[in-house]
């Protein structure tokens, strides 16, 4: 704790005379959330992004009283395991860390063509772009195969709306040139996770955070927006965000649960 707090001092002092350039983005994550618990939503955010399958058509308006735009969840790499399970047994390749999805064969024509039904689905909601979650597949399974995939899905997404990375360092960080129509890089887990073997969230050791930070880092460069998200609900830890991403031109967005249900 000390630690921490000493930290944050520093960062303070040194951000003391600095200002940021960053216009942040009123941002509301709520793709975990309950169609019923979407329409009582109090605060206007700026982007809305939900699950398009948990809201009706008729209750768009009433979502757009509460937002400039609304963007739509897009998993482009997993399932839930029951779903995973149940249609797309022989496409599943190994949990993600949660243990509560699989990855996906994303170089199956039978998966590019679940992704490219979704995104048709969605058609009759207008929706105004789409968060894109998962792309860490990559990471985990790095081949040639699984990137050209994945890069063919993106830019067809891109070619029709604005996007959001989320969790993306390998896929962008392979080639740049991916960085088209993109309205905010986001990251977890670059100060806190959520460690599932003993059901606590912890801090992320130094040499992970810093490579993250590296990333993030040269997003800014690049001109993005970028966006730190965690869930920590520790007043330090905020303060100590906080004042990195001022320091450094980005965002931070303190999530109220993992899961993205709760405003």
């Amino acid at each position: 704790m000390k630690k921490i707090i000493l930290i944050c001092l520093s960062l303070m002092m040194l951000t003391g005379c600095h200002k940021s350039t960053t216009k942040k983005i009123k941002l509301g994550l709520f793709y975990g959330m309950s169609e019923k618990k979407l329409l009582k939503i109090k605060k206007h955010y700026d982007i809305l992004v939900i699950n398009p399958h948990k809201i009706a058509k008729k209750d768009l308006p009433t979502l757009k009283k509460h937002a400039k735009k609304i963007y739509g969840y897009l998993d482009l790499s997993c399932l839930t395991k029951k779903k995973a399970l149940k249609s797309y047994k022989n496409l599943t390749l190994g949990t993600t860390v949660s243990g509560k999805k699989y990855y996906m064969d994303v170089t199956s024509p039978k998966w590019q063509s679940y992704i490219n039904k979704e995104i048709k689905n969605d058609a009759s909601l207008s929706l105004d772009g789409y968060l894109i979650d998962h792309l860490d597949l990559y990471s985990h399974y790095k081949t040639t195969k699984n990137y050209q995939a994945l890069k063919t899905m993106v830019t067809r997404i891109q070619n029709q709306k604005p996007v959001i990375f989320n969790n993306a360092k390998d896929f962008i960080l392979k080639d740049t040139k991916i960085l088209k129509n993109v309205t905010a890089i986001a990251q977890e887990d670059v100060f806190t996770y959520w460690n599932h073997k003993k059901d606590a969230r912890e801090d992320v050791s130094k040499k992970t955070s810093d490579t993250y930070k590296a990333y993030l880092k040269k997003m800014v460069s690049l001109k993005q927006h970028v966006i730190v998200i965690d869930f920590t609900k520790k007043s330090d830890w905020h303060a100590v965000i906080n004042a990195y991403t001022k320091k450094y031109n980005m965002q931070a967005y303190f999530g109220k649960k993992t899961n993205y249900s709760k405003e």
